[in-house]
């Protein structure tokens, strides 16, 4: 799943694991709530630059491919063991992903456009700032637009 969702019975069991760990002043107020994670989806935007123009389908495919199993929020990240909360991907992270796919020989203009919450925000490695989302949130894997360009000898 793009955004897996916590079942009901982890949930509660999650729930009685701290009630019996936490604070009383907690528990007895009732303020401890377990719910599942809010979701942001990370879109990028780029232009890549394939090493022959014979694989630019193959490129764009396979940087496709990099960039929706990277930002799966359970099994990607760079160590395939998923994504922490409050943790954001960096410009770092994606021209690294991306200019480590054989076909291309780099790539330039990433962006992201962040969307949760209602909002929806476009930054650019152009412009650099820095993105931070809430501490229960966890990203995850947007519609990706690739802009294949030649590369000019």
């Amino acid at each position: 799943e793009e955004q897996p969702v916590p079942s009901p019975l982890l949930l509660r069991k999650v729930e009685e694991y701290l009630q019996g760990r936490c604070s009383n002043v907690v528990v007895s107020a009732k303020s401890l709530q377990v719910m599942g994670p809010a979701y942001i989806k990370v879109s990028v935007t780029v232009d890549i630059y394939p090493t022959s123009i014979d694989l630019s389908s193959v490129a764009e495919k396979n940087a496709v491919d990099a960039l929706k199993a990277f930002l799966h929020p359970l099994t990607g990240g760079a160590d395939g063991t998923g994504w922490e909360f409050g943790r954001m991907v960096c410009f770092s992270d994606l021209y690294a992903l991306l200019e480590d796919i054989e076909e291309i020989d780099h790539v330039e203009n990433v962006s992201m456009t962040l969307e949760g919450d209602g909002q929806k925000m476009t930054f650019s490695s152009e412009n650099p700032v820095e993105i931070s989302i809430p501490p229960y949130a966890l990203i995850y894997s947007g519609e990706h637009e690739l802009t294949p360009k030649l590369l000019m000898e």
